[in-house]
């Protein structure tokens, strides 16, 4: 899935070293406060596979997520000067693989109330 957002605060590269069986489910859950309300996305995800990775996270300079990460992780990883001008930390991660695919369910949580009517006006009380 890509999520695309106007002025992206950090993108990462994730190389994942091998797989293996893990026991119970995957959770994960992203939320997003927009124009028109907040929305959750869910996934629960079982079977799945994990593995170690190393993530290298690039971060805008001089940004609040830059300063939380700086002299954090694994060390400085050389700037992606060509393109974005991003910092970069190593992190350690984990690699999942879910080979029966995946289920996500998607749900508005807070409307905007300006002009939403979750029935038609004739139902309103």
């Amino acid at each position: 899935m890509s999520v695309r957002a106007q002025y992206p605060t950090l993108y990462s590269i994730n190389m994942g070293q091998g797989y293996a069986p893990a026991p119970g489910a995957f959770n994960a859950v992203f939320w997003n406060d927009g124009q028109r309300g907040t929305a959750v996305l869910k996934f629960m995800d079982q079977p799945f596979l994990q593995g170690s990775a190393i993530s290298y996270i690039y971060t805008r300079p001089q940004s609040t997520l830059n300063a939380l990460l700086d002299g954090g992780g694994l060390g400085l990883c050389p700037p992606d000067l060509l393109q974005t001008g991003f910092d970069c930390v190593i992190a350690p991660s984990l690699n999942l693989r879910y080979d029966k695919g995946t289920v996500g369910k998607l749900q508005l949580i807070k409307p905007v109330r300006t002009g939403y009517r979750p029935f038609p006006h004739w139902l309103q009380m």
